[in-house]
């Protein structure tokens, strides 16, 4: 330390306390105080009103975080530092050991102090029995004008602190110095500024951890007072209106928002759910959000965020991309896939192996049999296992929807279309597997597109102008004869010649009957939580093998789930694996006229289909109305002809 005053530091480290003072016996009993207390003081002694210049020369060169003196310092200092300033009180003892010689005089003496030091002595003279009055200055200006006013009032004796009785003793009056505080009382001021250097750090750390938190977030924040003023700015909200170069702190928000209605920040909250305000700076589209501070019910300021539309919608398409990658990532495994049978064994080990390719995999089966399943374990025994894996049933979509959702489409290109558009299943599936389930239900003009993309493995967003590159493997699936559709012209062959590099056709149930008993025992134990049943009857075991199983794995389940909810005991029964009859109609319902029962398609009516389908270019919906029937009655009609 190397200050102009005499001073001297009490005790090890650095010193956050300083004690500045023209008092000799002050100083030497904060030095005795703070030796008792083993805390680190730095005591400044002064001349005669050099003490303020003594503190701001300690605050400039030290790490002082709490100033203590008594009289025209304090009252100083608190106006002009940003550090607590603490006084160090004369005791009632000290005030009353200077006035005692004055008892039943009846005397008229001043007391010569600043604001708020020993209020108690106007109080204590009354007991006494003589008069005091109280002389109040601000600052050295205002001395001589209180003098003036004590010697009109024909007072001789004037009592405070050391400086300013220095003074009035230069006038001709009697000075009569107040002893420095207690020992008490230093104590007491000891621990408050310890407090008050416990409470700062406490401040500082959360202060520091609010830095911190605001320069975490992307978004540019700032803090405004009632005036409009900026109280607070990160690190973004400096660059972003500052250039990073000046500081904007102070300055009032309107100067960097020009084309925000800024009267609007300072309202109490409308319970809107969107309150955002969205304007230009610096020709950058700023989404705006604020929210008041209120103290007791009054409005303080505000904290107001602002982020880039750029950045609302990348963050926007990240999200977007990240849930579909969880919605659809492969969760099967070949080990998940049950079945010892040689026919199923057989078809795994194949699986297993086509897995270790990157060609495309047409995945052949009738309903249920567990093509999906497949798919994903191919995926998971894959290279690209750490990619994502897509699937879209190609049957469950409209078309324009499907198309949206293959190919992804761009902001506007069509009405209700999303801001900043949306990436297809293309682009969520790159680097890793996109599953086409049910391929056989896509229409023409999409099989079109799908065989441009699989070319040139490039796709292009509708309403967009840029090919976005990706690599994806593309698994495809079907229980329709592909070979038949491409002789009606349902299905292009260039897109299955595409498609079917390898086939993997899983064998129906009917034909793998050995896996039933293994396929029952894992479906009553997974549902074992809620039914009694624990196992499966001889009799129904045989039951179970004497049916065709249409629907294959999945009717097996659904019939054994509802056997189990019908079982009342541990053996689930033959009787229980038999469906209940629909209620029949009320007989004075009329039934509505039957349609023709697939089996009765003649072949005239087959014919006229065929050629509806052929004179629209495949179009279902205008081979529907051509035909005079509904969109639905046209779709069962060619899945009866295995079209």
């Amino acid at each position: 330390m190397n200050i102009s005053a005499p001073h001297e530091v009490i005790g090890e480290g650095q010193p956050q306390i300083a004690v500045v003072t023209p008092s000799n016996s002050l100083a030497a009993k904060a030095k005795q105080v703070a030796r008792e207390m083993g805390i680190t003081i730095c005591v400044a002694i002064t001349g005669i009103d050099e003490e303020v210049g003594v503190a701001h020369e300690l605050l400039q060169r030290e790490q002082i975080q709490v100033i203590a003196g008594r009289g025209r310092l304090v009252h100083i200092l608190r106006q002009e530092v940003d550090v607590p300033v603490l006084s160090v009180e004369y005791s009632s003892e000290d005030i009353l050991e200077r006035l005692l010689p004055f008892q039943n005089t009846g005397q008229h003496i001043g007391h010569l102090c600043y604001p708020d030091q020993a209020t108690e002595s106007e109080g204590m003279a009354q007991l006494l029995g003589f008069r005091l009055s109280r002389f109040i200055v601000r600052g050295s200006s205002e001395v001589d004008a209180a003098l003036d006013r004590a010697a009109r009032l024909g007072i001789v004796h004037i009592i405070g602190g050391l400086g300013l009785v220095q003074k009035a003793s230069d006038r001709g009056f009697k000075g009569i110095v107040l002893k420095s505080g207690s020992l008490e009382s230093i104590r007491n001021m000891f621990r408050e500024a310890a407090c008050i250097i416990a409470l700062g750090t406490r401040n500082r750390q959360q202060v520091e951890m609010i830095r911190c938190i605001s320069d975490l977030s992307p978004n540019a924040i700032l803090a405004i007072d009632r005036e409009y003023r900026i109280t607070y700015a990160n690190t973004h909200a400096h660059q972003l209106l500052g250039d990073g170069k000046q500081s904007i702190m102070g300055y009032l928000v309107n100067e960097f928002l020009p084309h925000a209605d800024c009267s609007q920040l300072l309202l109490p909250e409308t319970g809107a759910a969107d309150s955002s305000i969205t304007t230009n700076i610096s020709g950058r589209r700023v989404v705006l959000r604020h929210v008041p501070l209120t103290r007791r019910g009054d409005i303080e300021g505000a904290v107001l965020s602002l982020q880039d539309v750029v950045d609302v919608q990348r963050v926007e398409r990240n999200i977007r991309q990240k849930l579909y990658a969880e919605q659809h990532a492969a969760r099967m495994t070949f080990d998940d896939i049950i079945g010892g049978s040689q026919a199923m064994s057989e078809v795994k080990r194949r699986a297993w192996r086509f897995a270790q390719t990157d060609a495309s995999i047409l995945i052949v089966g009738e309903t249920g049999t567990g093509k999906e399943m497949f798919a994903q374990a191919i995926h998971r025994a894959s290279a690209r296992s750490s990619g994502g894996f897509v699937s879209v049933n190609c049957a469950a979509l409209p078309e324009t929807l499907l198309e949206s959702e293959l190919f992804g489409y761009e902001e506007g290109a069509f009405t209700g279309a999303r801001r900043g558009g949306k990436p297809g299943l293309f682009e969520l599936a790159h680097g890793g597997t996109l599953f086409l389930d049910e391929i056989g239900e896509m229409p023409l003009h999409l099989q079109t597109r799908l065989l441009r993309v699989l070319q040139d493995k490039r796709v292009m967003r509708l309403g967009g102008s840029r090919l976005v590159p990706v690599n994806v493997r593309i698994l495809s699936a079907t229980n329709r004869n592909l070979a038949e559709m491409i002789e009606l012209g349902s299905f292009r062959d260039d897109l299955f010649y595409r498609v079917n590099t390898l086939v993997l056709k899983i064998p129906p149930l009917r034909e793998r009957l050995e896996d039933i008993p293994l396929l029952a025992e894992t479906c009553i134990r997974r549902n074992a939580a809620q039914s009694p049943a624990r196992r499966l009857g001889a009799e129904a075991l045989r039951e179970l093998r004497q049916r065709p199983w249409r629907g294959n794995v999945r009717e097996l389940v659904h019939v054994l789930e509802r056997a189990m909810i019908l079982c009342e005991g541990e053996e689930i029964t033959p009787e229980l694996l038999v469906a209940d009859e629909a209620p029949a109609s009320p007989p004075a319902a009329k039934a509505p006229a039957a349609l023709p029962a697939p089996s009765r398609l003649d072949a005239a009516e087959r014919a006229t289909i065929r050629r509806a389908l052929a004179d629209n270019r495949f179009h279902k919906g205008r081979t529907a109305k051509a035909l005079g029937i509904s969109r639905a009655t046209l779709w069962r009609k060619l899945r009866e002809m295995e079209l």
